[in-house]
This record gives structure tokens, sequence and C-alpha cells, in this order.
């Protein structure tokens, strides 16, 4: 089955990385994996559409539940201090911490979910959803990015897009909500009061943004590219090229940082001291993100060994433990 495969860092050095445990909660492969912020516990969920949740450092388990009624696979998962909200194609679903549905909410005007992140800038949070809009040609179908209360579960506010996110996340000391899709550009929006479009970085243009992280304000992203594949259809495969950018001078060019075999996934150590990267093999390295040199140490998650490829990446608020899972297990 598809695993976790555990990482403890005491500093932000390769070298004190190690695999300390697994867990294989599942069957199908974990797409989605993070800590929560809260209590010591580490929440993912598979493409069969359940939701776990282990004890951190044991794995012992904690709790597992269906994301709803027709085993969808979930969007995104964000526990908060009162539960969990978990998103799928169709809804919003309010759940307890001990995996009971509270409520299910439905905004047909945002068509199938598409991406979302928890906003925690107010004095309530407030879930950002990216719906790929209803396709019906009426003004107002299209793609649009909506903020939800979830002390009302209403959204209050929507804002067309021109494309349909597919990665979104926010940087908390900033305000800022970036957007990644299939067009290269990292779009950047300021949501502290309502939704205001910041800008937009151009970091792929002949590329899809498959990952991207921000700290402070800082961002980093990968991508995917296509390329002429054996039966002569262009197929995508991971660039070997990742971009940076500053979310105050989104115009200008960041560092381009190589990683030969392309980064599955992405995330900043520190206040943006180190960047973690994961390659699909599973094989974890830390790159400077001015673009200098650094050692060529890596730590090995086991999903190469097995035939499989890395889904998810996950580190913890202190940076000293990472989790990660891939496709196809021991």
């Amino acid at each position: 089955p598809p695993r976790w495969r555990w990482v403890a860092s005491a500093k932000a050095p390769m070298e004190d990385l190690q695999v300390i445990g697994t867990i294989q909660p599942s069957e199908a492969p974990l797409h989605l994996v993070g800590f929560d912020p809260g209590e010591e516990l580490l929440w993912s969920a598979s493409q069969a559409g359940m939701v776990y949740a282990h004890l951190m450092l044991s794995g012992a388990p904690h709790v597992a539940f269906r994301t709803d009624r027709e085993m969808s696979p979930a969007v995104a998962v964000f526990p908060h201090s009162s539960g969990l909200v978990t998103l799928t194609y169709a809804a919003a679903h309010f759940i307890s911490r001990g995996g009971v549905e509270l409520a299910e909410v439905r905004h047909e005007s945002l068509g199938v979910l598409s991406a979302g992140v928890m906003c925690a800038s107010g004095r309530t949070p407030a879930v950002a959803l990216c719906g790929a809009g209803t396709a019906d040609g009426t003004e107002g179908s299209g793609p649009s990015l909506a903020l939800m209360d979830l002390s009302t579960a209403q959204l209050t506010v929507q804002l067309p897009l021109e494309i349909v996110p597919t990665v979104a996340r926010w940087e908390g000391r900033s305000g800022l909500l970036v957007l990644g899709g299939g067009d290269g550009l990292a779009r950047v929006f300021d949501v502290r009061s309502g939704v205001k479009a910041v800008g937009a970085a151009p970091l792929f243009p002949r590329g899809v943004i498959h990952d991207l992280d921000v700290q402070d304000n800082s961002l980093a992203a990968s991508a995917l590219r296509a390329q002429l594949g054996p039966l002569g259809h262009d197929e995508y495969v991971f660039d070997s090229n990742l971009r940076t950018a500053d979310l105050r001078q989104l115009s200008r060019p960041g560092a381009q940082l190589f990683f030969a075999p392309g980064a599955a996934a992405l995330r900043w150590r520190g206040s943006a001291s180190s960047l973690l990267v994961a390659s699909p093999a599973g094989g974890l390295q830390r790159l400077d993100p001015r673009g200098g040199m650094t050692a060529p140490s890596e730590v090995a998650t086991g999903a190469a060994h097995r035939g499989g490829q890395l889904c998810a990446l996950s580190l913890s608020s202190s940076g000293l433990l990472v989790a990660a899972s891939d496709s196809t297990g021991c």
C-alpha cells in the first residue's frame, strides 16, 4: 500500500535528515498529506476518497472517514481549531475531529472545485475556493476565485479568473494569496480585505505550474513542460528548471534553479533560507534559493525502489519533520 515516509531533521543541512518511520493507512495513492497546526496529528487523503489522521511520531491511527457519500477524492483538507474542512470537486464538507460530517455546503456558481487554501488573516478564518466554472456560456460562468467565511459557510466575495487554478498557497504574514495553473503565471491577490488582484509573475511561458510555495515575500515554483512523445503526441514531463520570484517585485525575474529530475514537490524551509525539493522518484534535496551551489546530498524516501512516484510533501511548522507519500508503497 502507499506509505508516508517520516523524515526528521535537527538542523537545516540535508546530512541531518533521516527516515525515522513509515505509516501505511491506505490501499490507494495518498495525494495529500499535511501536519495539523494545533494538534500532534498528521492528516492525509487518498484517491479512494478516504481521509486519515495519525498521531505524530508514533504513527498510531487516530481517525479515518470518507470524504462524502460518493467517495470523491479530496481536493484539499484544512484542519482548524473547531474541526476540519474538506473540499471535494463538488462541495465543502465541515467535519468534526472525530470524523463526523456536520454540514455539506455547495456553491453552484463555482462549478467544479479545482483548488483551495485556508486564509486565517482576519478574526474569522476563511477558505479561498477556486472553481472551474459552470461552462454554460452565461456571464460569470467561467473560472473564479471566492472567499468562504467559515462561521457562516457563505461566499463573501467572488472574482472572475482567466484560467482554472490548480495550485493555491497563502502567505500569512503579508496576507497574499498565490494561484498557479496551466498558463505558467503565478497570480497574486491581497485577501486581507476582500480580494484584490496584485499582479502576476510570468514564471513558465511554455509550461504548466505543477507546484509552488510561498514564505515571507519569496515564491518558488516547479513546472511541467510538453515534449513530443514516442507516438508523436505531446506528453508532459517535469521541467528541470525551477523559478523564484519576489512577491514585492513580480515583474522582476528571480533566480532560476536547476534540479535535473524536476521537482514533483517543493517547500521552503525556515525563513526562505533554503528550498527543499522532491524528485518524482522520491529523492529530497536542498537548494540555495539565490542560485548558489549546494552540496549534492540527497535523502531517499524509497519511492524509486518500489517503482512508484512521489505524490505529496509537507513540512511541520518547526521545519524539523517532513512527511512524504508515494503512489505504490512496499
